[in-house]
């Protein structure tokens, strides 16, 4: 069998002294248990009440926050679709420019070779016609 040692010993007969009471009546103390009992569980019931109120809001005011900030997600996403939609439009009115100009640069190249031919052409014919008169000159 456990001992008790002598001050726990004590303080058990204390705590059941003040269990028993010293002039009232079982019933009176069972009463008092169960009103102190009562009283106890309804202010834990309005505790309890009261935070699942704040849970309550705070959740809401999660909620309400999260939809602002999926519409604000939203809206900067179609910004940024604007905005690349926008820069491929000019990209594709870059590189028609850098085709036509391209064209026109090969077109050239094509073309200056005959016109430097008839040119030279020209001046070989110019340049016979004038060394012919220098010799009837000469």
């Amino acid at each position: 069998m456990h001992r008790i040692n002598r001050p726990a010993r004590l303080m058990l007969m204390v705590i059941v002294l003040f269990v028993m009471g010293c002039g009232d009546s079982p019933d009176e103390r069972l009463a008092e248990l169960a009103n102190w009992s009562l009283n106890q569980q309804a202010r834990q019931n309005e505790r309890l009440a009261e935070q699942t109120k704040q849970i309550a809001e705070a959740s809401k005011q999660l909620v309400e926050a999260d939809a602002e900030s999926r519409e604000r997600l939203i809206e900067s996403h179609a910004v940024l679709q604007k905005d690349i939609q926008t820069a491929r439009t000019n990209i594709d009115r870059q590189r028609e420019d850098l085709e036509r100009e391209r064209r026109a640069i090969a077109h050239q190249r094509g073309r200056d070779p005959i016109v430097a031919q008839a040119s030279a052409n020209r001046r070989a014919s110019s340049s016979n016609k004038h060394s012919g008169i220098a010799k009837v000159n000469v």
